[in-house]
């Protein structure tokens, strides 16, 4: 759990810098009014598209059976935030103008060519005027959310040790090793003549080693692996992280041997176990940092939930 703490924030939380569209409902019809706002059926079109564009880049596919959840958590988000908004309007909480100012440019550095940033904002059907303006809207609603929960949340120390103490058990800390290597690459596909040449090489490099040279140095000279600069040292790695030849090897060797000659799918290795860790615990001190975050950040999400929940119960709130 110790590499995992850092929980990210809700979902409403995620959509805060999102550009929305701000249209009349003479504009476009109305997927959604609240508290008399009207939401555009377009703004609610343009996130359902943005989100199977981001799953599409990334190689996969929305299947119609997941559909209907991620139209339902859109009109959701959108509601949040919409209720978010009106809220920090009326609690007297806007953004600054340089944070505004700073967000746009950022925007506009990605488009060096005003003629890119104008087609790209034309693809959307979006304004230049439109998209400052629901700058404003995210991060007023993120200044809100900053002074009203994130602020205003503290975890005391012994909260986040009586946590650790009680879920001992996600505080595992697995066996681990740090290793060098020298690689001679060969194809699984090579033919035995191409297999020979590369297992005469690792050879050479094995007497060398044995003759007492320095491993780091050979390495830099002679692997090719890109890890030669750094003398063939890999880091840290725990069980399963390595391909299982290397991870038998490099478990079973003692800190500061040096392995056989060890084949895997990239080719020959000569493995030297630079340092060992038997599985334990981490101690409290080193994860308390992450866990107190962790716990933070678990807080604000509740109470934020809570909290939108309370507003949602007192709007009018019609969809569509």
């Amino acid at each position: 759990m110790y590499r995992k703490l850092a929980a990210a924030l809700p979902a409403i939380l995620m959509v805060i810098m999102m550009f929305f569209s701000i249209t009349s409902a003479a504009e476009a019809d109305r997927i959604a009014i609240v508290n008399g706002k009207d939401i555009p059926k377009d703004e609610y079109e343009r996130e359902i598209s943005r989100i199977k564009n981001q799953v599409s880049a990334q190689g996969g596919e929305i299947a119609e059976s997941e559909m209907a959840e991620i139209k339902k958590q859109v009109m959701e988000n959108l509601i949040s935030m919409e209720l978010l908004y009106q809220t920090s309007l009326e609690k007297g909480v806007t953004a600054d103008q340089a944070l505004i100012d700073n967000e746009w440019a950022q925007v506009t550095s990605r488009y060096p060519d005003k003629n890119d940033l104008k087609k790209a904002l034309d693809d959307l059907k979006v304004t230049e005027e439109i998209i400052k303006a629901q700058i404003k809207k995210g991060l007023t609603v993120n200044t809100f959310i900053d002074k009203n929960f994130v602020e205003k949340t503290v975890i005391p120390e012994s909260e986040a040790k009586a946590y650790y103490d009680n879920n001992a058990e996600r505080f595992n800390k697995p066996e681990s090793a740090r290793a060098s290597h020298i690689l001679i690459k060969v194809e699984p596909t090579a033919d035995e003549a191409k297999k020979k040449v590369a297992r005469a090489e690792i050879e050479k490099i094995q007497a060398r080693v044995k003759a007492g040279e320095d491993f780091a140095a050979v390495a830099k000279e002679s692997s090719q692996c890109p890890s030669s600069k750094d003398g063939g040292d890999l880091g840290v790695f725990t069980r399963g992280q390595m391909v299982k030849p290397f991870e038998d090897a490099a478990f079973t060797l003692a800190q500061g041997a040096v392995s056989d000659i060890v084949e895997t799918e990239f080719g020959y290795h000569l493995i030297k176990v630079t340092e060992k860790q038997a599985a334990g615990k981490y101690s409290f001190d080193e994860v308390k940092v992450n866990l107190t975050k962790y716990l933070k950040e678990t807080k604000v999400k509740k109470d934020l939930s809570d909290f939108v929940k309370g507003l949602r119960d007192k709007a009018k709130i019609e969809t569509f």
